[in-house]
């Protein structure tokens, strides 16, 4: 008798503890230190938005706001300037371009269109006002700082970089200058990923997302048909300038690439969306359709991309199992 009381006490005081913990990441100070430690992590940069996301839309704005302020503390505490910089045109921006659009209830495809187009429209903006102002090129900028950053690597990797000039059969200017080209590009993928990812997360887990965002039906979420034009002739100008000898400029490829990914990420997530209803109607296992899903989406997003490409035209969820239909994000 006396074990047993011993024993509940020690569990009152776990779960006590347990207790004290959740209200510790649940307050301000603790959402602030999540994201911030996510951020910091890079594995888990793409999550950093959550914590301040979910208090936007679960809470007072003034409280995001206050999360948001103490995850920039947080981060130039622990990482510097340069970093914290970086959280708030990414984090704190996102953060609030999605609170925003997800308050003004707006559908789930609506939301994350719209939010990719202000979030890296403004990273365009802001890049072009600063070449106009400094009458400088911006691939030419990038390509003498990552030049910069490779005679550091090769002093401190040295190998590492000869082994990379030698796969890529370039010079280390040719190298910084191809890097350069597709910096822009690369940011923009990232960035819709990450609003993406934290979108889809907050109208999965809900989040009291249900009193803001209108989730369809993923049988009749698509890319429009008319974006098939911008895709069409963004595409022909990726390979005029990456597949032809014709003369063209380090900043008209760079620009090519960065319209053509961009575009192409819709039909990515237009894919994403006919794997999943593909294999709800043909698997039971969730488990095993779950690596299944991510084995696709990860190794042969080509493949995937060009499946909500086609989608277009050949309209593949005629051939799905129509009792799925009432299945939504």
């Amino acid at each position: 008798m006396r074990s047993w009381l011993i024993l509940r006490a020690i569990g009152c005081k776990v779960v006590k503890v347990f207790g004290y913990i959740r209200a510790a990441l649940y307050s301000v100070p603790g959402k602030a230190l999540s994201s911030a430690i996510m951020f910091i992590s890079s594995f888990f940069a793409v999550f950093s938005a959550l914590p301040p996301l979910v208090t936007y839309i679960t809470d007072l704005r003034s409280k995001s706001v206050m999360v948001m302020l103490l995850s920039v503390v947080f981060v130039i505490l622990a990482a510097g300037w340069p970093v914290g910089i970086i959280y708030t045109a990414t984090v704190v921006f996102s953060v609030v371009v999605l609170g925003e659009l997800l308050r003004a209830k707006i559908k789930f495809g609506n939301i994350l269109l719209l939010a990719s187009i202000i979030v890296v429209g403004t990273y365009v903006v802001f890049t072009a006002t600063y070449c106009l102002a400094y009458s400088v090129n911006i691939i030419d900028l990038l390509a003498s700082r990552i030049d910069a950053l490779l005679t550091i690597m090769s002093s401190t990797y040295p190998d590492a970089l000869k082994q990379a000039l030698v796969d890529s059969g370039m010079t280390q200017k040719e190298l910084a200058l191809t890097l350069a080209i597709k910096t822009p590009a690369t940011i923009s993928v990232i960035m819709i990923i990450f609003l993406f990812v934290n979108l889809l997360i907050v109208a999965r887990f809900d989040f009291n997302a249900a009193s803001y965002l209108i989730k369809p039906s993923l049988m009749k979420v698509k890319v429009p048909d008319y974006f098939i034009f911008p895709a069409i002739i963004f595409g022909a100008l990726y390979v005029y300038t990456n597949y032809t000898s014709y003369a063209h400029t380090s900043l008209l490829e760079a620009v090519s690439l960065f319209l053509f990914k961009s575009t192409m990420m819709a039909y990515l997530f237009h894919g994403i969306i006919l794997v999943q209803l593909f294999l709800s109607a043909r698997m039971r296992d969730g488990f095993l359709k779950m690596i299944l899903f991510s084995i696709v989406v990860i190794f042969a997003y080509v493949f995937v991309i060009a499946l909500g490409f086609f989608d277009t035209w050949f309209n593949f969820r005629k051939y799905l199992n129509t009792k799925k239909e009432g299945e939504t994000l």
